[in-house]
């Protein structure tokens, strides 16, 4: 290895480095000339608590690396950004990105951790202005390099933070109050994501507030297969969710849409389902029946209702990480998850078993939502 070329060692290293930066990790161990080579896979996986402090840490950091290696700059192939909430705009790092990259002290190995990760501790003073520019910036680094992209807001985000396209980007996700993208095309920026493929938004929190019409997505993403929303709160109107997939909508609206996954916030695991609960679900459940793809309602997460917000940051986290690993992450479906009946009143009851069964049964039998042959079956487990 140590005679090769370096044009073969880059070859030979974009082909080993495809996990967790283990790799990488480990060839930088190996000697001067294979440390120096392997330098810029290092920064292909990053997981960053997105304070300002952090973020021109890593802008720091890119930047030195791509000066001195004008000709084998760094790539950004996987990104998961935790963006702070407002009290945390400004918030330092205990560690900077500078340090976990640069240094070569034996008693830091921790620097060469496969994701890398950043402190949440210390608390400087910051603007969201700072933080907006630093974040815009950041993007437009590894905006063309980026495959997958998981950004969890910690309050409402504007649009203008997202000034790239995204030309190599397959799958993104978003954890947020609201959808945060802002798709207006009279707003100047362009979003473009040509390759993406997979598209997951997750609502927080569970109050009854509509996640955004996500229909801005349309003209963005025509190539988009694979559409997931998760803990959907109880929504009055559907119509927005429904046009989206059903028979008669739009020809532009996601051309290629192979499946769509809905995952409706759990009902409380103390209360079991309520009426409204039960009426939710149903309506969801009915119209998936005349969709033009496979709509899958996912039983929501039991533990995540009334959760606090790092609940939903790690089970992002664990997604996205099994996702880069080659897993199915959040995309895992059933086939009783979706409703291909033609005819009749069918009901979600892998929806409705997920509060206490007593209390679904009392329900069920006093509403009448239940046929009485999936009355017998629920008798039977």
């Amino acid at each position: 290895m140590e005679h090769l070329a370096m044009e073969l060692l880059l070859e030979i290293f974009d082909l080993a480095c495809a996990d967790d930066a283990l790799a990488a990790r480990s060839l930088s161990l190996v000697s001067r000339r294979v440390h120096e080579a392997s330098r810029p896979f290092r920064f292909r996986i990053v997981s960053l608590y997105a304070t300002t402090a952090n973020l021109q840490a890593f802008i720091h950091s890119i930047g030195v690396e791509r000066k001195r290696s004008p000709n084998i700059l760094p790539k950004c192939r996987h990104l998961f950004l935790q963006c702070p909430n407002t009290r945390e705009w400004g918030q330092d790092a205990t560690l900077t990105l500078k340090d976990a990259l640069m240094s070569t002290s034996a008693s830091l190995d921790e620097r060469y951790s496969g994701i890398l990760s950043y402190s949440e501790r210390g608390r400087t003073s910051g603007t969201r202005n700072q933080w907006t520019e630093h974040l815009s910036s950041l993007l437009d680094i590894v905006a063309q390099d980026l495959e997958t992209f998981t950004l969890v807001a910690g309050s409402d985000l504007d649009g203008s933070i997202f000034p790239s396209s995204f030309p190599a980007l397959r799958e993104l996700s978003v954890v947020a109050r609201g959808f945060p993208l802002d798709f207006d095309p009279n707003t100047g920026h362009r979003y473009r994501f040509p390759s993406l493929r997979h598209f997951h938004f997750a609502s927080l929190g569970d109050s009854e507030k509509s996640p955004g019409d996500l229909a801005t997505l349309i003209p963005r993403a025509p190539k988009l297969t694979h559409l997931r929303i998760s803990h959907l709160p109880r929504q009055r109107n559907l119509s927005a969710l429904i046009r989206l997939y059903r028979k008669d909508g739009p020809h532009t609206a996601f051309a290629n849409l192979e499946r769509v996954l809905i995952q409706p916030v759990p009902p409380s695991e103390r209360c079991g389902p309520s009426i409204m609960y039960c009426d939710f679900v149903t309506r969801l459940w009915c119209s998936a029946r005349p969709a033009r793809v496979p709509v899958y309602l996912v039983p929501g997460d039991v533990k995540l209702h009334g959760a606090d917000h790092q609940a939903f940051v790690r089970k992002a986290k664990e997604e996205w990480q099994d996702r880069i690993a080659g897993g199915e992450g959040c995309w895992v479906v059933k086939e009783d998850w979706v409703n291909r009946s033609d005819v009749g009143h069918v009901v979600p009851w892998h929806l409705l078993l997920m509060g206490q069964p007593s209390r679904v049964e009392r329900w069920t039998l006093e509403e009448g939502f239940l046929s009485p042959a999936e009355m017998n079956w629920m008798n039977t487990v």
